[in-house]
């Protein structure tokens, strides 16, 4: 059945439904799914790119008239969140380390295959039109062309591998919570959304929960809205606790 569900886990939405289901839906209705999710072949469907303030995700679902099948996983404490983060990310920079190591044998072994065809060819031999040996010499260097295109490939693969592995390698060592500036920054964005949290409990909601409107003079919220909003003010200190502390 398509259906839409929370992963508390990760904090995020996740949209399940059929291939066939999604191909159907109009370009509008896929542009407004990739606009707020990203696909994840680990959890088999669409996963939102933001995490705990998920109400547009939930609006995109609730558009497709997907049902809400509850929550699902276990909630972490924001700390036990950053720990996950950093052992999926250390074991994300082997991958890609693996990776890079295996394009750059490629890399290494298709340059040498270039130069032992290259090192039987005098230098500067121009091929002999009508010799019996014109054949093999274009055979050869479309050999050494090919083998030479193919190393300078594998050599950027490597590259690009060794790049997404010295992020990850950034993640699994903590690396930005040692930044003054990165955590001045992340206790500046933690208060701020607390005032917003505030301005919305005190009955001045900015925004319609129906269409996303913004409204200049905020309106009454629900119980189960109060809810939602004692339970985001709960991990906003708890965030804040965590980078004050750093």
């Amino acid at each position: 059945m398509n259906h839409y569900q929370k992963n508390l886990t990760t904090g995020k939405i996740e949209l399940h439904f059929e291939k066939a289901d999604y191909m159907a839906l109009s370009e509008d209705k896929k542009k407004a799914i990739k606009s707020n999710f990203l696909w994840s072949n680990y959890a088999g469907g669409w996963v939102s790119r933001a995490k705990n303030n998920t109400w547009s995700a939930e609006r995109v679902a609730k558009d497709l008239n997907l049902t809400f099948e509850g929550e699902t996983g276990e909630k972490l404490s924001f700390a036990e969140q950053v720990e996950r983060e950093q052992e999926r990310a250390g074991d994300r920079a082997e991958r890609m380390e693996a990776r890079a190591e295996r394009a750059e044998q490629e890399s290494t072994s298709r340059y040498q295959a270039a130069k032992s065809i290259g090192d039987y060819i005098p230098m500067g031999q121009p091929i002999l039109v009508g010799h019996h040996s014109e054949g093999r010499h274009r055979r050869d260097l479309a050999k050494i062309d090919n083998n030479m295109r193919k190393s300078i490939e594998a050599d950027e693969k490597a590259k690009h591998y060794e790049n997404r592995a010295a992020n990850a390698e950034y993640t699994a060592n903590g690396t930005k919570f040692k930044n003054v500036n990165y955590l001045l920054n992340r206790i500046a964005d933690c208060k701020k959304e607390l005032r917003t949290i505030e301005r919305s409990m005190n009955g001045n909601d900015l925004y319609s929960r129906e269409t996303g409107e913004k409204l200049p003079d905020g309106t009454e919220i629900s119980e189960a809205r109060r809810e939602h909003l004692e339970a985001r003010k709960a991990e906003e200190t708890e965030k804040l606790d965590f980078f004050t502390t750093k």
